[in-house]
């Protein structure tokens, strides 16, 4: 059976709809020059873009 979570109050909710940044990474071991990825100033630009709706 599964398992259901309703929402019940509207102000502990956020929507993650928009474009997210991603990049798929090949393996199982996270290349260094990606461990800074939350970092502020950290440059995604060659990264791809994906629509959450």
């Amino acid at each position: 059976m599964p398992h259901f979570y309703p929402v019940r109050e509207r102000l502990f909710t956020q929507s993650l709809n928009g474009t997210w940044k991603i990049k798929i990474i090949k393996g199982l071991e996270i290349p260094t020059d990606y461990h800074r990825w939350k970092d502020n100033d950290y440059d995604d630009k060659k990264w791809d873009n994906i629509i959450v709706p």
